[in-house]
C-alpha cells in the first residue's frame, strides 16, 4: 500500500525498492487507477499488471446495480419500492454464496 494515490507517488515508491526486489516481481495486483499501471510498467516492465479481486467484484457489483436500476426504471418510471420483485432481489444479487458444508 502506497500512502498517496498518484502515478508519481507509486513510481517513486517502486524506484526506492532494491533492484533485486523489483526483478523478483512477476505480478502487480492493483485497483483500476491507470496511473498505477503506468508506474508499474515503467519501473517493473517484466511484471504483469492485474486488477485485484476486490476491485473486480466491486466493479461488477456496481454494473449489476446500474443494470437492475435501469431495467426497473424503464417499465415503472420510478425507483424501487418494497414489494417490487426487481427491487427485492437487489441484496440477493450482492450476497455471497454459502460454501460451507
Amino acid at each position: 500500500m502506497v500512502p498517496a494515490r498518484s502515478e508519481n507517488a507509486f513510481k517513486i515508491w517502486l524506484a526506492q525498492r532494491p533492484k533485486t526486489w523489483r526483478d523478483g516481481v512477476d505480478v502487480v495486483a492493483m485497483d483500476g487507477f491507470a496511473g498505477y499501471k503506468t508506474a508499474a510498467g515503467d519501473e517493473i516492465p517484466g511484471a504483469t499488471a492485474v486488477m485485484d479481486p476486490f476491485h473486480v467484484i466491486a466493479l461488477f457489483g456496481d454494473a449489476l446495480d446500474r443494470t437492475r436500476q435501469r431495467v426497473q426504471q424503464e417499465p415503472l418510471g420510478h425507483g424501487g419500492q418494497t414489494g417490487n420483485r426487481i427491487y427485492g432481489c437487489r441484496r440477493l444479487c450482492r450476497r455471497r454464496v454459502n460454501t460451507a458444508p
